[in-house]
């Protein structure tokens, strides 16, 4: 089973470092091409569509991903597939209403299109704004697909065609908004992002004709989780979906949009990178919950824990170090400012990235409500910080409020998992990985404060690596299960990557033996 759940890790990694890149990829290409005024509005378009696109999903999405692995882990085949088509009909009819609405709004409120399209584009023609106003919400639409098609795949647990359609998406945005931007400005950058979402929105269609007996207790139960999710989903757009956003193009422009856009975009490369492999634990929870094995759940919150600090804290501190050096580099001088605000929000997701592994055990345990109601108190927080700080502050405001927010909601949702819940924090392990970090991230800074990049860039890497790997070793922060559960997933690596990982276990010491294992998978 460790062998199984290895190569799910390494592929829904590979899927979403795909989607991650396409995201940083296009993101510079945009900054090269259109400057900071054109960056900070197609950033801002964009976060429009990722504010509504959850509201339109209605919560379907959610459902399927942490329904369908327990439904198979039963050995209810015909009712997944039964499940999957009658959510992937609702789904579409929500589209359906949801744009025929819109349609309603704009033929009715005399000037409606012409002050949508200014707002989104204020700087650029009449003829950009009007595609603007028909390209948006067709990306929504795509989006909403694609977010289901990437989850059904999730619980499906097919995480091999996750990966192939999620490297094509990655090959289409950054060649389709690098010539769409070219050409054609913002409207091309946003029909280049639109293209993209097609492979994954695709799989949507194919689940339509799927038609079957769902049992009416699994429906209300679904239907329940789907809309304590699609509730706590709107919420979560005010606090994670880049509220900041908003109180910027209100209190200061677009400029410092896409000063932010950049912080969060290398946050994200530093933190979703080691995240994308707890992708596969959301399946695990649900179908060890299917089974009722609650050690099992245990062990497996506490070694995921331990291993997405172990990757992440590092990965996002070391980032916040070597900010000032790889900002300009990337993204060209002008984004500068940039750089303090990127260390702040690169530093507070090293917090956050530590209770990925709790958010899932929540969804696969059904309690989509205490996401809901944690969300809306993180969305009450959010816009608390958006006037308080943001019309003062600016680009730092931004910055501190959303960190803020993150430690907040960190702290509610380790208390709920380790109290409610009962599963134990492995909070000294937590705490080692943060000081053996911090050590190599202060060396990181001292090489990118001497030399000038990219070289410091490669020397800081290289030498922070050995720094932390040699901490770790002397202060036994590696956890030989976790060593084990590492080597399993190193090994499912292509054959270069998993000899390069071999020797770097090796530093860290010595795995356990499959049978000295307990309850991990």
């Amino acid at each position: 089973m460790l062998t199984t759940f290895a190569q799910h890790t390494v592929l829904n990694a590979v899927s979403g470092s795909c989607l991650m890149l396409a995201s940083l990829f296009s993101g510079i290409v945009i900054a090269r091409l259109l400057g900071t005024e054109g960056t900070g509005t197609v950033v801002l378009s964009l976060w429009i569509a990722s504010v509504i696109t959850p509201l339109i999903g209605g919560g379907m999405s959610a459902s399927v991903a942490r329904a369908l692995p327990e439904l198979r882990g039963r050995g209810e085949e015909r009712q997944a597939q039964a499940f999957s088509g009658w959510h992937s009909r609702r789904l579409l009819t929500n589209l359906l209403l949801a744009f025929a609405g819109f349609a309603a709004v704009i033929s009715i409120q005399t000037g409606m299109a012409a002050r949508i399209g200014a707002f989104l584009n204020p700087q650029g023609s009449e003829a950009q704004s009007k595609a603007l106003l028909f390209l948006l919400p067709a990306l929504i639409a795509a989006q909403v697909m694609a977010l289901f098609g990437n989850n059904y795949l999730r619980g499906l647990q097919d995480f091999s065609r996750l990966a192939r359609l999620s490297a094509w998406s990655l090959l289409i945005q950054v060649i389709f908004v690098g010539i769409g931007a070219a050409y054609h400005g913002v409207p091309g950058a946003i029909a280049g992002y639109l293209i993209a979402q097609l492979p994954l929105a695709s799989t949507v269609w194919t689940l339509l004709p799927r038609v079957g007996e769902v049992e009416p207790a699994v429906l209300q139960r679904s239907l329940r989780y789907a809309r304590f999710a699609w509730a706590a989903n709107i919420a979560n757009t005010f606090v994670w979906s880049r509220l900041e956003i908003f109180f910027l193009d209100r209190y200061w422009g677009h400029a410092e949009i896409a000063f932010f856009s950049i912080a969060l975009a290398l946050s994200s490369l530093a933190s979703q990178g080691p995240l994308l492999l707890t992708g596969a634990f959301l399946p695990l929870f649900a179908k060890q919950r299917g089974r009722g094995d609650e050690a099992a759940m245990k062990a497996i919150y506490v070694t995921g824990t331990r291993l997405t600090g172990m990757l992440a804290i590092p990965a996002c501190l070391g980032m916040a170090a070597i900010a000032p050096a790889i900002v300009p580099l990337f993204y060209g001088v002008e984004f500068t400012a940039a750089v303090p605000a990127t260390a702040v929000i690169v530093a507070a997701a090293s917090i956050s990235a530590t209770t990925v592994i709790g958010t899932h055990l929540v969804n696969a345990s059904e309690r989509s409500d205490i996401i809901f109601y944690t969300a809306i108190f993180g969305a009450i927080l959010a816009v608390v910080g958006g006037l308080l700080l943001v019309p003062e502050f600016g680009l730092m405001g931004a910055a501190v409020s959303r960190a803020i927010i993150q430690i907040v909601m960190v702290g509610v949702g380790m208390w709920f998992v380790t109290l409610r819940l009962e599963f134990p924090f492995p909070a000294r392990s937590i705490l080692w990985i943060y000081l053996c970090s911090g050590c190599s991230s202060v060396v990181a800074w001292g090489i990118v404060a001497t030399l000038e990049a990219p070289l410091s860039i490669l020397v800081a890497i290289v030498a922070a690596s050995f720094v932390y790997l040699g901490c770790l070793r002397l202060c036994r922060a590696a956890d030989p299960d976790d060593l084990q559960i590492l080597s399993e997933i190193v090994g499912s690596f292509p054959k270069p990557l998993s000899l390069f990982g071999g020797p770097v276990l090796w530093l860290l010491g010595h795995p356990t033996k499959p049978t000295e294992r307990q309850h991990v998978p």
